[in-house]
């Protein structure tokens, strides 16, 4: 990625990403899906919007399809200096992640991953590396999903089995849209 921008990395904080999902929770199946089936990020550099990281989720039945589409585009002017595509998709069935994909075009490097469970355990193959079977549990990191965070995490982009540890912080109220939530988030 381009200089100052900003990948998903474990140290980067998954709370701040997860915060406005953590408050808006559900059933637990579908536990960081809130109502309005829709989650939306700014992507944020040196306090300027350049970017967007929307999650649509699609539930039906027992199934929950999830599409993730991030675009980032840093300007000077009118010449684009740097652009991120990713175009990912989960698909759960009961409660269980079944597959994972996504295609990623990161300045001029492309990346992708593919993610399938066969035999009761998820399968993976990604531009980071040789395939491999992921530890029992294992999540795509998309940051939608509470349960991710006391998972094992494999990077929507492409593949990387990430290592990470979380440590409670306390408890944070987060104000969405200049109001008070009703429900505080706890950061671990």
């Amino acid at each position: 990625m381009g200089e100052g921008a900003t990948r998903t990395h474990p140290e980067l904080g998954r709370r701040s990403l997860l915060a406005g999902g953590l408050a808006l929770l559900a059933a637990p199946a579908w536990a960081g899906m809130p109502e309005s089936r829709r989650i939306a990020f700014h992507v944020v550099r040196n306090g300027r919007r350049i970017g967007t990281h929307v999650l649509t989720f699609a539930p039906s039945g027992n199934r929950l399809d999830v599409e993730i589409a991030v675009d980032i585009e840093v300007k000077m002017m009118a010449l684009v200096l740097y652009r991120y595509t990713l175009r990912g998709r989960e698909r759960w069935e009961d409660g269980v992640l079944v597959e994972a994909t996504s295609d990623t075009q990161d300045g001029n490097d492309k990346a992708f991953l593919r993610a399938t469970r066969r035999d009761g355990a998820l399968q993976v193959e990604g531009s980071h590396g040789k395939p491999y079977t992921a530890p029992p549990g294992s999540l795509v990191g998309s940051h939608w999903n509470p349960a991710q965070m006391n998972a094992p995490m494999i990077n929507l982009q492409d593949g990387e089995l990430l290592d990470f540890k979380v440590a409670s912080r306390g408890t944070e109220g987060i104000e969405v849209r200049g109001r008070e939530p009703r429900v505080a988030a706890t950061l671990d």
